[in-house]
């Protein structure tokens, strides 16, 4: 068997599992990330290649904010 050794990080996000407002087909597009990761995970892991998913959780920026949240409540 040979180890190759080697990392891989995908961006998803934290409303993937319990959904929100307005973001069904992110969520849906980063729940498929999150599978695709953990099959690869399972494959990969013998070889040495690490799998990682991070979700850094909401990055408040005005644009987004104020479309999902217009009245600031």
């Amino acid at each position: 068997m040979v180890t190759i050794g080697a990392s891989i990080l995908a961006i998803t996000t934290t409303y993937t599992l319990r959904g929100s407002g307005f973001v069904a087909p992110s969520a849906t597009a980063k729940s498929g990330v999150q599978s695709f990761v953990r099959s690869l995970a399972s494959e990969w892991g013998r070889y040495g290649i690490r799998l990682n998913c991070l979700a850094p959780g909401p990055v408040e920026t005005e644009g987004a904010f104020s479309r999902l949240d217009p009245t600031g409540s």
